[in-house]
């Protein structure tokens, strides 16, 4: 069941008595105390209910029903969830520290407004192509995470490649980087043709197309090949200029080639390093479907809030000063959530280097140090001096995509107060 026909179930089709048993439920409630608290004498009566829930949920195993029930609201409706059952079904009831991506069964992953299911559909079409962007810890590679399980549970085949794992001597030039790039897929997927059957003499381009070919033809089922952290190319324009426009011609072959529409690409790259790129020039340019991961939205922020056993006015307390930036909102949550500070000390430390985002901070500094154009037009950002917008477009493009600063009417602002505390008084052009 994918999560619009869950919503217009649980909102259109379940009576308000259902909902109250569901929830309560949800809560580990006893069915006697299921039906105490809905005014009820049958205790059998809670079971009924259930029982004519999971049917219109379309839940019909005989043996676990409440198991299926209590899994689909996990996935969709998780904030229902107590703690306690999320740990019964084997979901991490205490939080880790927020480093690198989600696990699969993370309770603290937030969907984002069906990006999943939308996803989940696309790499099911002919060919397809995903182009995953935003900047730094927004949530790329955890998103990548539920893609390749969905890839599997379609039984596809699903390679993921991180381009970061490339050697910097592999590229040098567009042949050595095809060739390390091949035998990086190979690694992963043995069963691909050999390297022994590179031919020297024939284009880097052409072979590597010719051997991802003759792999495609002997598949009996779709590939999906995922290719993380492609921005570490952004400073070797030789190279991508050269391997974006293969993979563009992969995705357009699979428009008119039974072989060709079994490869599926997800690409996922940060636009922390858009600043590299010709600002004239897309990687990709308007092929594939677009996936902008952004900030969470509130009611996205209250759910983590509730996960974390935060309450709704902290959360909001943390917004004003973050933001909905997955990362941030997140590191603040599991602060509070092990008591190592108030919020209102969390608050008040955010913006200075006692904070707990002193290194987040910290690196973006050394990046604005390292381009003065940049730091300068920031500078009068944060100041709200004018910027002529005209003329300072790579500046705007490269902090954008920095997730410092966002676009609104005709001008631009600071993207969250911890930035415009915390840079305010540090930058020095």
């Amino acid at each position: 069941m994918n999560k619009k026909d869950f919503d217009r179930i649980y909102v259109k089709v379940l009576t308000p008595t259902q909902k109250q048993v569901i929830e309560l439920f949800l809560q580990g409630l006893t069915d006697q105390e299921i039906v105490n608290s809905i005014g009820a004498n049958d205790r059998t009566l809670a079971i009924k209910h259930i029982k004519n829930i999971c049917e219109k949920f379309q839940i019909n195993n005989s043996g676990n029903w409440k198991d299926s029930l209590v899994e689909l609201f996990i996935k969709y409706q998780p904030e229902l969830v107590h703690p306690k059952l999320l740990e019964k079904y084997g979901y991490t009831s205490n939080p880790d520290l927020p480093q690198g991506s989600e696990p699969l069964k993370s309770t603290y992953y937030i969907n984002r407004d069906n990006c999943e299911s939308v996803c989940y559909q696309q790499i099911q079409k002919p060919g397809a192509m995903i182009r995953i962007k935003a900047s730094k810890q927004m949530g790329k590679t955890s998103l990548i995470k539920r893609i390749i399980e969905q890839a599997r549970n379609e039984e596809y085949y699903a390679v993921e490649l991180n381009l970061s794992q490339i050697d910097r001597y592999q590229l040098t030039d567009t042949y050595t980087f095809l060739r390390g790039f091949y035998a990086y897929f190979r690694s992963e997927f043995p069963s691909a043709p050999s390297l022994d059957e590179w031919d020297k003499d024939l284009p880097s381009k052409i072979h590597c197309t010719r051997l991802f070919q003759n792999l495609l033809r002997k598949l009996e089922q779709n590939l999906v090949l995922i290719l993380d952290e492609v921005d570490i190319l952004f400073e070797y324009p030789e190279i991508y200029r050269d391997f974006f426009p293969m993979l563009r011609y992969w995705h357009e072959r699979g428009k008119e080639s039974e072989t060709w529409e079994k490869l599926r690409l997800v690409i996922s790259h940060s636009t922390q390093y858009y600043g590299q790129l010709d600002i004239n020039e897309s990687p990709f340019g308007n092929v594939g479907l677009v996936i902008q991961l952004e900030e969470f939205t509130p009611e996205q922020v209250k759910i983590l809030a509730l996960r974390h056993l935060v309450t709704e006015e902290d959360a909001i307390s943390i917004m004003k000063m973050v933001g909905g930036h997955p990362y941030l909102v997140r590191l603040a949550f599991y602060h509070l959530y092990y008591g190592h500070l108030t919020v209102k000390q969390l608050i008040e430390e955010a913006p200075t280097d006692g904070g707990i985002y002193r290194q987040h901070l910290m690196e973006i500094s050394k990046i604005l140090q390292d381009n003065r154009e940049m730091l300068s037009v920031f500078k009068q950002i944060i100041n709200q001096q004018a910027v002529d917008l005209a003329t300072k477009t790579i500046e705007i493009y490269k902090l954008e995509g920095m997730g410092l600063i966002k676009q609104g009417g005709n001008g631009v602002k600071v993207r969250c107060k911890l930035y415009q505390l915390y840079f305010r008084d540090r930058l020095y052009v």
